[in-house]
Protein backbone atom coordinates (compact mmCIF):
# COMPACT_ATOMS: atom_id res chain seq x y z
CA UNK A 1 0.00 0.00 0.00
CA UNK A 2 1.01 3.64 -0.30
CA UNK A 3 -0.89 6.74 0.67
CA UNK A 4 1.51 8.72 -1.55
CA UNK A 5 0.06 7.36 -4.82
CA UNK A 6 -2.27 9.42 -6.97
CA UNK A 7 -5.17 9.90 -6.99
CA UNK A 8 -5.79 10.69 -3.32
CA UNK A 9 -9.06 11.11 -1.44
CA UNK A 10 -8.52 13.02 1.81
CA UNK A 11 -10.98 12.71 4.69
CA UNK A 12 -11.43 14.03 8.23
CA UNK A 13 -13.95 13.95 11.07
CA UNK A 14 -14.38 12.41 14.50
CA UNK A 15 -13.61 8.92 15.80
CA UNK A 16 -14.78 7.17 18.95
CA UNK A 17 -12.63 4.50 20.60
CA UNK A 18 -13.85 2.40 23.50
CA UNK A 19 -10.92 0.31 24.82
CA UNK A 20 -11.19 -1.70 28.01
CA UNK A 21 -8.46 -0.30 30.26
CA UNK A 22 -8.57 -2.65 33.24
CA UNK A 23 -5.58 -4.56 31.85
CA UNK A 24 -3.37 -1.55 31.14
CA UNK A 25 -1.31 -1.50 34.36
CA UNK A 26 -1.20 2.23 33.71
CA UNK A 27 -0.51 3.04 37.37
CA UNK A 28 2.61 0.86 37.68
CA UNK A 29 4.11 -0.16 40.17
CA UNK A 30 0.51 -1.26 40.77
CA UNK A 31 -0.02 -4.43 38.69
CA UNK A 32 -3.35 -6.20 38.24
CA UNK A 33 -2.85 -7.94 34.87
CA UNK A 34 -0.16 -10.15 33.34
CA UNK A 35 0.06 -9.20 29.63
CA UNK A 36 2.09 -12.17 28.38
CA UNK A 37 -0.12 -14.91 29.84
CA UNK A 38 -3.28 -12.81 29.67
CA UNK A 39 -4.21 -13.55 33.29
CA UNK A 40 -5.63 -11.31 36.00
CA UNK A 41 -3.21 -10.81 38.90
CA UNK A 42 -5.22 -11.69 41.99
CA UNK A 43 -4.46 -10.42 44.58
CA UNK A 44 -3.11 -7.28 42.83
CA UNK A 45 0.53 -6.39 43.45
CA UNK A 46 2.61 -3.34 44.17
CA UNK A 47 6.13 -3.85 42.85
CA UNK A 48 8.96 -2.63 45.04
CA UNK A 49 11.77 -2.78 42.54
CA UNK A 50 13.83 0.01 44.10
CA UNK A 51 15.17 0.68 47.59
CA UNK A 52 13.01 3.76 48.10
CA UNK A 53 9.73 1.87 47.60
CA UNK A 54 10.94 -0.95 49.82
CA UNK A 55 11.64 1.50 52.63
CA UNK A 56 8.27 3.24 52.10
CA UNK A 57 6.54 -0.11 52.40
CA UNK A 58 8.37 -1.02 55.61
CA UNK A 59 7.60 2.35 57.14
CA UNK A 60 3.95 2.88 56.20
CA UNK A 61 2.35 -0.56 56.04
CA UNK A 62 0.67 -1.03 59.41
CA UNK A 63 0.40 -4.80 59.31
CA UNK A 64 3.43 -6.96 58.67
CA UNK A 65 3.56 -8.50 55.20
CA UNK A 66 6.42 -10.50 53.79
CA UNK A 67 7.91 -9.41 50.50
CA UNK A 68 7.55 -11.83 47.59
CA UNK A 69 9.78 -12.38 44.57
CA UNK A 70 8.68 -12.43 40.94
CA UNK A 71 9.39 -15.79 39.25
CA UNK A 72 10.38 -14.06 36.00
CA UNK A 73 12.96 -11.49 37.06
CA UNK A 74 13.16 -11.76 40.85
CA UNK A 75 11.69 -8.28 41.52
CA UNK A 76 10.16 -7.76 44.94
CA UNK A 77 6.47 -7.06 45.35
CA UNK A 78 3.78 -7.05 47.99
CA UNK A 79 0.28 -8.42 47.51
CA UNK A 80 -2.79 -6.37 48.38
CA UNK A 81 -4.03 -9.47 50.15
CA UNK A 82 -7.63 -8.44 51.04
CA UNK A 83 -8.45 -8.21 47.30
CA UNK A 84 -8.55 -11.94 46.67
CA UNK A 85 -11.99 -12.73 45.18
CA UNK A 86 -13.54 -11.76 41.85
CA UNK A 87 -16.50 -9.87 43.33
CA UNK A 88 -14.29 -7.81 45.63
CA UNK A 89 -11.76 -7.34 42.81
CA UNK A 90 -14.34 -5.72 40.47
CA UNK A 91 -15.46 -3.32 43.18
CA UNK A 92 -11.88 -2.43 44.10
CA UNK A 93 -10.83 -1.97 40.45
CA UNK A 94 -13.57 0.61 39.83
CA UNK A 95 -13.06 2.57 43.08
CA UNK A 96 -10.49 5.29 43.93
CA UNK A 97 -7.61 3.73 45.83
CA UNK A 98 -7.95 4.44 49.54
CA UNK A 99 -11.74 4.78 49.44
CA UNK A 100 -12.73 1.24 50.52
CA UNK A 101 -12.69 -0.21 54.01
CA UNK A 102 -11.58 -3.68 52.93
CA UNK A 103 -7.95 -2.70 52.16
CA UNK A 104 -7.63 -0.03 54.85
CA UNK A 105 -4.21 -1.23 56.16
CA UNK A 106 -2.79 -0.39 52.72
CA UNK A 107 -4.13 3.17 52.55
CA UNK A 108 -0.98 4.80 54.01
CA UNK A 109 1.07 2.95 51.42
CA UNK A 110 -1.09 4.30 48.57
CA UNK A 111 -0.36 7.84 49.76
CA UNK A 112 3.42 7.44 49.44
CA UNK A 113 4.03 5.08 46.49
CA UNK A 114 4.24 7.11 43.25
CA UNK A 115 3.33 5.99 39.74
CA UNK A 116 6.18 5.56 37.27
CA UNK A 117 4.51 7.44 34.39
CA UNK A 118 3.23 10.59 36.06
CA UNK A 119 4.77 10.47 39.58
CA UNK A 120 1.32 10.69 41.19
CA UNK A 121 0.48 8.96 44.49
CA UNK A 122 -1.59 5.80 44.03
CA UNK A 123 -4.10 7.24 46.51
CA UNK A 124 -7.24 8.44 44.68
CA UNK A 125 -6.40 6.74 41.38
CA UNK A 126 -8.74 4.14 39.90
CA UNK A 127 -6.89 0.82 39.32
CA UNK A 128 -9.03 0.13 36.21
CA UNK A 129 -8.01 3.51 34.77
CA UNK A 130 -10.64 5.39 32.68
CA UNK A 131 -12.70 2.70 30.92
CA UNK A 132 -13.04 -0.54 32.89
CA UNK A 133 -16.16 -1.58 30.96
CA UNK A 134 -14.93 -0.64 27.50
CA UNK A 135 -16.51 -2.52 24.58
CA UNK A 136 -13.37 -2.35 22.36
CA UNK A 137 -15.55 -0.76 19.64
CA UNK A 138 -14.09 1.73 17.17
CA UNK A 139 -16.43 3.94 15.14
CA UNK A 140 -16.45 7.02 12.93
CA UNK A 141 -18.64 10.09 13.29
CA UNK A 142 -19.25 12.51 10.38
CA UNK A 143 -16.05 11.51 8.59
CA UNK A 144 -16.20 13.07 5.13
CA UNK A 145 -14.10 13.34 1.99
CA UNK A 146 -12.97 16.99 1.94
CA UNK A 147 -10.36 17.05 -0.82
CA UNK A 148 -9.49 15.11 -3.96
CA UNK A 149 -6.05 15.17 -5.57
CA UNK A 150 -5.28 13.81 -9.01
CA UNK A 151 -2.16 13.99 -11.17
CA UNK A 152 -2.59 15.45 -14.62
CA UNK A 153 -0.30 13.37 -16.78
CA UNK A 154 -0.53 15.80 -19.69
CA UNK A 155 0.90 18.87 -17.98
CA UNK A 156 2.63 17.21 -15.00
CA UNK A 157 0.62 19.21 -12.52
CA UNK A 158 -1.30 18.54 -9.31
CA UNK A 159 -5.04 19.09 -9.48
CA UNK A 160 -7.09 19.39 -6.30
CA UNK A 161 -10.19 18.09 -8.06
CA UNK A 162 -11.58 17.45 -11.49
CA UNK A 163 -14.94 16.70 -13.08
CA UNK A 164 -14.61 12.98 -12.48
CA UNK A 165 -13.85 13.33 -8.80
CA UNK A 166 -15.99 16.12 -7.38
CA UNK A 167 -18.80 13.66 -6.70
CA UNK A 168 -16.68 12.18 -3.90
CA UNK A 169 -16.55 15.48 -1.99
CA UNK A 170 -18.77 15.18 1.08
CA UNK A 171 -19.01 11.38 0.83
CA UNK A 172 -19.12 9.69 4.23
CA UNK A 173 -16.62 7.04 5.34
CA UNK A 174 -17.98 4.48 7.78
CA UNK A 175 -17.06 1.26 9.60
CA UNK A 176 -20.73 0.46 10.26
CA UNK A 177 -22.74 -2.57 9.27
CA UNK A 178 -25.91 -1.74 7.35
CA UNK A 179 -27.85 -1.92 10.64
CA UNK A 180 -25.87 1.10 11.91
CA UNK A 181 -23.64 -0.72 14.41
CA UNK A 182 -19.89 -0.45 14.03
CA UNK A 183 -18.06 -3.46 12.63
CA UNK A 184 -14.66 -2.35 13.97
CA UNK A 185 -12.81 -3.14 17.18
CA UNK A 186 -9.44 -1.83 18.35
CA UNK A 187 -7.22 -4.19 20.32
CA UNK A 188 -3.62 -4.34 21.56
CA UNK A 189 -1.22 -7.22 21.08
CA UNK A 190 0.11 -6.13 24.45
CA UNK A 191 -2.30 -4.07 26.59
CA UNK A 192 0.57 -2.13 28.15
CA UNK A 193 2.08 -1.00 24.82
CA UNK A 194 -0.02 1.27 22.60
CA UNK A 195 2.33 0.88 19.63
CA UNK A 196 0.94 -2.60 19.04
CA UNK A 197 -2.68 -1.48 18.65
CA UNK A 198 -4.58 -3.08 15.76
CA UNK A 199 -8.03 -2.57 14.22
CA UNK A 200 -10.14 -5.49 13.02
CA UNK A 201 -13.02 -4.41 10.83
CA UNK A 202 -15.67 -6.31 8.85
CA UNK A 203 -16.85 -3.46 6.64
CA UNK A 204 -15.67 -0.10 5.33
CA UNK A 205 -18.01 1.88 3.13
CA UNK A 206 -18.00 5.22 1.32
CA UNK A 207 -21.33 6.69 0.29
CA UNK A 208 -23.21 9.92 -0.37
CA UNK A 209 -26.95 10.61 -0.47
CA UNK A 210 -27.76 6.93 -0.74
CA UNK A 211 -25.20 6.24 -3.49
CA UNK A 212 -22.48 3.71 -2.66
CA UNK A 213 -18.96 4.48 -3.90
CA UNK A 214 -17.10 1.75 -1.98
CA UNK A 215 -18.05 -1.24 0.16
CA UNK A 216 -15.72 -3.99 1.26
CA UNK A 217 -14.05 -6.00 3.98
CA UNK A 218 -10.54 -4.77 4.84
CA UNK A 219 -7.56 -6.60 6.24
CA UNK A 220 -6.67 -5.59 9.78
CA UNK A 221 -5.09 -2.17 10.39
CA UNK A 222 -1.79 -1.70 12.22
CA UNK A 223 -0.58 1.29 14.22
CA UNK A 224 2.72 2.09 12.51
CA UNK A 225 3.89 5.40 13.95
CA UNK A 226 3.27 7.35 17.13
CA UNK A 227 4.10 10.79 18.41
CA UNK A 228 3.63 10.46 22.17
CA UNK A 229 4.30 14.18 22.71
CA UNK A 230 2.32 15.63 19.79
CA UNK A 231 0.63 18.30 21.94
CA UNK A 232 3.34 20.47 23.46
CA UNK A 233 1.40 21.53 26.56
CA UNK A 234 -0.19 18.13 27.27
CA UNK A 235 2.29 15.54 28.50
CA UNK A 236 -0.40 12.96 29.32
CA UNK A 237 -1.62 10.20 27.01
CA UNK A 238 -4.21 12.60 25.53
CA UNK A 239 -1.37 14.62 23.99
CA UNK A 240 -0.30 11.78 21.69
CA UNK A 241 -1.25 10.73 18.17
CA UNK A 242 -0.87 7.63 16.01
CA UNK A 243 -1.24 6.55 12.38
CA UNK A 244 -2.89 3.32 11.20
CA UNK A 245 -2.53 1.63 7.81
CA UNK A 246 -5.13 -0.67 6.25
CA UNK A 247 -5.88 -2.33 2.89
CA UNK A 248 -9.00 -3.60 1.12
CA UNK A 249 -8.10 -6.07 -1.63
CA UNK A 250 -10.09 -5.88 -4.87
CA UNK A 251 -11.35 -9.42 -4.29
CA UNK A 252 -12.84 -8.27 -0.98
CA UNK A 253 -14.73 -5.33 -2.50
CA UNK A 254 -18.41 -5.61 -3.34
CA UNK A 255 -18.08 -5.03 -7.09
CA UNK A 256 -21.60 -3.63 -7.57
CA UNK A 257 -21.26 -1.09 -4.75
CA UNK A 258 -17.60 -0.23 -5.38
CA UNK A 259 -17.65 0.40 -9.14
CA UNK A 260 -17.30 4.18 -8.76
CA UNK A 261 -14.10 4.09 -6.72
CA UNK A 262 -12.52 1.34 -8.82
CA UNK A 263 -13.27 3.32 -11.99
CA UNK A 264 -11.93 6.49 -10.37
CA UNK A 265 -8.59 4.89 -9.55
CA UNK A 266 -8.13 3.07 -12.84
CA UNK A 267 -8.94 6.25 -14.79
CA UNK A 268 -6.66 8.54 -12.79
CA UNK A 269 -3.61 6.50 -11.77
CA UNK A 270 -0.30 6.00 -13.52
CA UNK A 271 -0.44 2.21 -13.82
CA UNK A 272 -4.06 1.00 -13.61
CA UNK A 273 -3.03 -2.53 -14.54
CA UNK A 274 -1.23 -2.80 -11.18
CA UNK A 275 -4.25 -1.91 -9.05
CA UNK A 276 -4.71 -4.65 -6.47
CA UNK A 277 -6.84 -2.88 -3.88
CA UNK A 278 -7.59 0.26 -1.90
CA UNK A 279 -5.24 1.72 0.75
CA UNK A 280 -6.60 3.58 3.76
CA UNK A 281 -4.31 5.38 6.17
CA UNK A 282 -5.52 7.54 9.04
CA UNK A 283 -4.10 9.46 11.96
CA UNK A 284 -5.84 9.76 15.33
CA UNK A 285 -5.13 12.86 17.41
CA UNK A 286 -6.64 15.56 19.65
CA UNK A 287 -7.88 13.07 22.22
CA UNK A 288 -10.59 13.83 24.74
CA UNK A 289 -11.25 11.28 27.47
CA UNK A 290 -12.61 11.44 30.99
CA UNK A 291 -9.63 9.98 32.84
CA UNK A 292 -11.29 10.11 36.26
CA UNK A 293 -14.78 8.63 35.80
CA UNK A 294 -17.09 8.14 38.76
CA UNK A 295 -17.94 4.46 38.42
CA UNK A 296 -20.49 4.74 41.23
CA UNK A 297 -22.56 6.83 38.81
CA UNK A 298 -21.34 5.33 35.54
CA UNK A 299 -22.06 1.76 36.64
CA UNK A 300 -21.04 -0.80 34.01
CA UNK A 301 -21.42 1.61 31.08
CA UNK A 302 -18.35 2.29 28.97
CA UNK A 303 -16.54 5.62 28.97
CA UNK A 304 -15.26 6.04 25.38
CA UNK A 305 -12.77 8.60 24.14
CA UNK A 306 -13.35 10.99 21.24
CA UNK A 307 -10.63 11.93 18.78
CA UNK A 308 -10.01 13.72 15.51
CA UNK A 309 -9.35 11.44 12.54
CA UNK A 310 -7.53 12.54 9.42
CA UNK A 311 -6.68 10.25 6.54
CA UNK A 312 -6.18 9.32 2.91
CA UNK A 313 -7.68 6.77 0.52
CA UNK A 314 -5.34 5.79 -2.31
CA UNK A 315 -4.34 2.89 -4.54
CA UNK A 316 -2.82 -0.38 -3.35
CA UNK A 317 -0.58 -1.81 -6.07
CA UNK A 318 0.82 -5.24 -6.82
CA UNK A 319 3.87 -6.26 -4.75
CA UNK A 320 3.22 -3.63 -2.08
CA UNK A 321 2.85 -4.23 1.64
CA UNK A 322 -0.67 -4.43 3.05
CA UNK A 323 0.02 -2.66 6.34
CA UNK A 324 2.52 0.09 5.59
CA UNK A 325 3.63 2.55 2.92
CA UNK A 326 7.06 2.25 1.32
CA UNK A 327 9.39 5.19 1.64
CA UNK A 328 12.21 6.78 3.58
CA UNK A 329 11.91 7.45 7.32
CA UNK A 330 13.16 10.58 9.05
CA UNK A 331 13.58 10.55 12.83
CA UNK A 332 14.03 13.35 15.34
CA UNK A 333 17.46 13.94 16.81
CA UNK A 334 18.46 14.19 20.47
CA UNK A 335 20.12 17.48 19.61
CA UNK A 336 16.70 19.06 19.24
CA UNK A 337 16.46 20.51 22.75
CA UNK A 338 13.73 23.14 22.64
CA UNK A 339 10.91 20.65 23.16
CA UNK A 340 8.84 21.30 20.05
CA UNK A 341 8.05 17.59 19.87
CA UNK A 342 8.44 16.73 16.21
CA UNK A 343 7.58 13.12 15.47
CA UNK A 344 9.13 10.85 12.87
CA UNK A 345 7.88 11.15 9.29
CA UNK A 346 8.05 9.42 5.91
CA UNK A 347 9.13 10.56 2.46
CA UNK A 348 8.53 8.89 -0.90
CA UNK A 349 9.96 9.58 -4.37
CA UNK A 350 7.77 8.74 -7.36
CA UNK A 351 10.13 8.35 -10.30
CA UNK A 352 7.42 8.29 -12.96
CA UNK A 353 6.40 11.87 -12.19
CA UNK A 354 9.60 13.20 -10.54
CA UNK A 355 7.79 14.01 -7.30
CA UNK A 356 9.14 13.80 -3.76
CA UNK A 357 6.41 13.70 -1.09
CA UNK A 358 6.86 14.29 2.64
CA UNK A 359 4.22 13.13 5.13
CA UNK A 360 4.08 15.25 8.30
CA UNK A 361 0.59 14.31 9.50
CA UNK A 362 1.78 12.93 12.84
CA UNK A 363 4.93 15.01 13.08
CA UNK A 364 4.17 18.71 13.40
CA UNK A 365 3.52 19.61 17.06
CA UNK A 366 0.40 21.33 18.35
CA UNK A 367 -0.70 23.52 21.24
CA UNK A 368 -3.99 22.92 23.03
CA UNK A 369 -6.12 25.92 24.04
CA UNK A 370 -9.09 24.61 26.04
CA UNK A 371 -10.88 22.45 23.42
CA UNK A 372 -9.15 23.87 20.34
CA UNK A 373 -5.74 23.20 18.81
CA UNK A 374 -3.23 25.06 16.67
CA UNK A 375 0.17 24.26 15.19
CA UNK A 376 3.32 25.30 17.01
CA UNK A 377 4.69 28.14 14.82
CA UNK A 378 8.03 26.58 13.98
CA UNK A 379 8.78 28.97 11.12
CA UNK A 380 10.42 27.90 7.86
CA UNK A 381 11.45 24.24 7.68
CA UNK A 382 13.80 23.30 4.85
CA UNK A 383 14.05 19.85 3.30
CA UNK A 384 17.53 19.02 1.99
CA UNK A 385 19.33 16.03 0.54
CA UNK A 386 22.76 15.46 2.08
CA UNK A 387 25.11 13.66 -0.29
CA UNK A 388 28.89 13.45 0.21
CA UNK A 389 28.82 16.42 2.60
CA UNK A 390 26.92 18.54 0.08
CA UNK A 391 23.51 19.91 1.13
CA UNK A 392 21.06 20.20 -1.78
CA UNK A 393 17.91 22.22 -1.19
CA UNK A 394 14.63 20.50 -2.14
CA UNK A 395 11.92 22.77 -0.78
CA UNK A 396 10.51 24.42 2.33
CA UNK A 397 7.39 24.47 4.50
CA UNK A 398 6.52 27.65 6.38
CA UNK A 399 4.82 26.59 9.63
CA UNK A 400 3.39 29.93 10.67
CA UNK A 401 -0.22 31.02 11.15
CA UNK A 402 -0.40 33.04 7.94
CA UNK A 403 1.26 30.33 5.83
CA UNK A 404 0.07 26.98 7.25
CA UNK A 405 -2.90 26.56 9.57
CA UNK A 406 -3.86 23.33 11.28
CA UNK A 407 -6.93 23.11 9.03
CA UNK A 408 -4.77 23.43 5.93
CA UNK A 409 -2.50 20.67 7.21
CA UNK A 410 -5.50 18.42 7.82
CA UNK A 411 -7.07 19.12 4.44
CA UNK A 412 -4.06 17.59 2.70
CA UNK A 413 -3.59 15.00 5.48
CA UNK A 414 -0.08 16.24 6.09
CA UNK A 415 1.36 15.40 2.66
CA UNK A 416 3.64 17.99 1.06
CA UNK A 417 4.68 17.43 -2.57
CA UNK A 418 7.85 18.79 -4.17
CA UNK A 419 8.26 18.65 -7.96
CA UNK A 420 11.92 17.87 -8.67
CA UNK A 421 13.33 19.70 -11.70
CA UNK A 422 17.05 20.01 -10.92
CA UNK A 423 18.78 17.30 -13.06
CA UNK A 424 21.51 16.62 -10.48
CA UNK A 425 19.02 16.22 -7.62
CA UNK A 426 16.76 14.13 -9.81
CA UNK A 427 19.59 11.74 -10.66
CA UNK A 428 20.57 11.33 -6.98
CA UNK A 429 17.00 10.58 -5.92
CA UNK A 430 16.50 8.06 -8.71
CA UNK A 431 19.69 6.27 -7.67
CA UNK A 432 18.65 6.34 -4.00
CA UNK A 433 21.73 8.27 -2.94
CA UNK A 434 22.07 10.68 -0.03
CA UNK A 435 20.06 11.19 3.16
CA UNK A 436 17.12 13.52 3.66
CA UNK A 437 17.16 16.13 6.42
CA UNK A 438 14.54 18.56 7.68
CA UNK A 439 16.17 21.68 9.11
CA UNK A 440 15.25 24.88 10.90
CA UNK A 441 17.96 27.44 10.22
CA UNK A 442 21.18 25.48 10.79
CA UNK A 443 19.61 22.97 13.16
CA UNK A 444 18.75 19.45 11.99
CA UNK A 445 15.30 18.48 13.28
CA UNK A 446 14.65 15.21 11.46
CA UNK A 447 17.19 13.01 9.73
CA UNK A 448 16.74 9.98 7.50
CA UNK A 449 17.67 6.58 8.87
CA UNK A 450 20.21 4.69 6.81
CA UNK A 451 18.27 1.44 7.07
CA UNK A 452 14.58 0.72 7.42
CA UNK A 453 13.21 -2.81 7.87
CA UNK A 454 9.49 -3.38 7.29
CA UNK A 455 7.26 -6.39 7.80
CA UNK A 456 3.55 -7.08 7.55
CA UNK A 457 3.90 -9.53 10.45
CA UNK A 458 3.57 -6.98 13.24
CA UNK A 459 3.47 -8.18 16.81
CA UNK A 460 5.47 -8.38 20.00
CA UNK A 461 5.94 -12.09 20.71
CA UNK A 462 7.13 -13.91 17.60
CA UNK A 463 5.90 -17.39 18.52
CA UNK A 464 2.93 -16.64 20.77
CA UNK A 465 -0.05 -18.73 19.61
CA UNK A 466 1.32 -18.61 16.05
CA UNK A 467 -1.27 -20.94 14.56
CA UNK A 468 -3.12 -19.81 11.42
CA UNK A 469 -5.96 -22.25 12.09
CA UNK A 470 -6.75 -20.21 15.20
CA UNK A 471 -6.48 -16.92 13.35
CA UNK A 472 -3.42 -15.67 15.20
CA UNK A 473 -1.21 -14.80 12.24
CA UNK A 474 -1.06 -11.03 12.18
CA UNK A 475 -2.03 -10.88 8.50
CA UNK A 476 -5.37 -12.53 9.22
CA UNK A 477 -8.36 -10.22 8.88
CA UNK A 478 -10.42 -11.92 11.60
Amino acid sequence: MSHFHFPRLHFSGKAIIDPATGNNNYHYPLVNFEPISGNVVLPPRIYLDNEENLNICKKHLVEYHSFLKDDEDGNSYIEISPISEAKVYKKWMSSPMGSLKIDEPFHPLYEHILTDKESNPLHGLCPAYWNYYGTMNFSLEDVMINKVQTWNQNDDDLKNSNTASTKFLGAQLSFDFKNGKTSAVMIDVSPTLSLFSQVFCSRISLSKEGQSFMDGKPLKASLRQMNVNRVKNDLSITGSSGSFYQTILLKNLNSDESKDIIDFFTENMQHPEKLKGISIRYDLSEVYEDTQPDYSKLGTKSNPAKLHINGTISAHLENEMISHSPGRRLDYLDAYKDKNYLGSCFAFFQQDINLLSLDLIGSLPQIRNDNSYELVPLGELKLNLICENESIYIGSIDVTKDKLSLEQLKSKTGIFDFKIEDPNLLALLKEGKGRLELRKDNQVLLKEKELRILTDQTGIYADQFDDSSLGYFSNESK
